[in-house]
């Protein structure tokens, strides 16, 4: 799901300003919902990097200092190419990266045309890429456009989930060594309304699957055909190894470092921690609530980032009038701390981009269109900086966060 959301949100309102008369330069101005927003970061401990993707145009692979925040470096990739994932090899060496190339309908019949998905591989010591491999289905809208990517533990193969397949591909030669339908396949009815949700647990060993809720306007023909089932694939025995019915529309989701739980969020404002082994529902809680006019906004909840210690996990969504991230305990669910204003608002139910440092002492996620880190032990900010300085304050940067670019020595 990562990155889509924001190029989703950029075409319907393009789409609503033929009737409304909705100027590209206001939606351009609302933090979150340009085509500058990262869509995953991730901390090299190596180079001592943080490295973002993100949706300009064309897609943009970031490479900034942990230290100070400095941008080093900026990867683009093809015209009219977008990332939609990240992922980084053991070693840090490698990184993968799923990406989606839209060709768009002109005329009456606007909208979405050919999509071509692809994995390409990156090589951060040589800063060069090393490979593009296509994958098999082109698709005639963009909901297979997310390609979800993660290395295997031995660092040879990469996992990609998207559209009508998983796919495995050599990571010397980007040769595809198998394509699988299951567990994809399982969920046929996939349209921009009704997207699936998948995430890969980090070594790469399961996948699990589910069918997100309509997005509004489309609940009447959605309700009849949403699959509520939610089931978790063991990529490398090809097998189903739980299956169970979803009680609330399922937001996002992360496995445990151990692979034996998963965390989901649901439009509810509700964290809920699933047991693989014990096949239940061993604790949740009210991670956010509605605020003062439920009915004027959609409840958002992410789970993207936990931390490598697994003491914490930090979500994102709707908190009163704006939409902020909180970090919490883990597994108690007691609130650690409560970062009230990030964002102005977030589109779909989907991703919001946050890490934890290696460490488990820092997390980093975008502010207000600035990149922030933040030490754990004083909840202070070590850095922020511009994610787009080029962009000359067209990134998302809201005129009511008066802070500037700063560096605590």
């Amino acid at each position: 799901m990562k990155g889509i959301n924001s190029l989703l949100m950029i075409f319907t309102l393009s789409v609503f300003a033929s009737v409304m008369v909705v100027g590209i330069d206001r939606v351009a101005s609302i933090a979150g919902t340009g085509h500058n927003r990262l869509n995953q970061i991730i901390f090299l401990s190596k180079s001592a990097e943080i490295v973002g993707d993100c949706n300009s145009d064309p897609g943009t692979i970031r490479f900034w200092s942990s230290e100070d925040g400095t941008l080093k470096r900026v990867v683009q990739l093809d015209e009219n190419q977008f990332s939609s994932s990240i992922a980084v090899s053991s070693d840090e060496n490698l990184l993968a990266v799923g990406t989606f190339k839209v060709k768009l309908r002109r005329g009456p019949a606007m909208g979405w045309g050919t999509v071509e998905r692809s994995v390409r591989c990156y090589s951060i010591a040589d800063q060069r890429w090393l490979w593009e491999t296509k994958v098999t289905d082109t698709i005639g809208d963009c909901a297979g456009c997310d390609l979800e990517t993660v290395f295997s533990p031995d660092n040879e193969r990469i996992f990609t989930a998207g559209g009508k397949y998983v796919t495995i591909c050599s990571v010397k030669t980007g040769a595809i060594l198998q394509e699988r339908k299951d567990p994809l396949s399982r969920y046929p009815l996939s349209t921009y309304s009704m997207k699936k949700g998948k995430v890969f647990s980090p070594s790469g060993r399961y996948l699990v699957v589910w069918q997100e809720k309509p997005i509004p306007g489309h609940e009447i023909v959605g309700g009849l055909f949403v699959s509520k089932k939610v089931t978790v694939w063991d990529i490398e025995k090809d097998k189903m190894v739980s299956s169970w019915k979803k009680d609330k529309p399922i937001c996002s989701a992360v496995f445990s470092l151990d692979e034996r739980r998963i965390l989901f969020t649901s439009m509810d404002g509700h964290v809920r921690i699933w047991n693989l082994e014990e096949q239940r529902v061993e604790r949740e809680w009210m991670a956010l609530s509605r605020g003062q006019n439920p009915s004027a906004t959609v409840q958002i909840t992410t789970v993207p980032a936990i931390s490598s210690d697994s003491k914490v996990l930090a979500t994102f969504g709707d908190q009163e009038v704006r939409f902020g991230v909180r970090i919490w305990d883990y597994p108690t669910g007691h609130l650690a701390h409560d970062f009230p204003k990030t964002a102005f608002m977030c589109e779909f139910c989907g991703d919001y981009a946050m890490t934890f440092t290696k460490d488990g002492r820092g997390i980093a996620f975008q502010n207000w269109g600035d990149l922030c880190l933040y030490g754990m032990q004083t909840w202070e900010a070590k850095w922020c900086v511009p994610t787009w300085p080029e962009d000359d304050g067209k990134s998302g940067r809201s005129k009511d966060r008066p802070g500037k670019q700063f560096v605590i020595k």
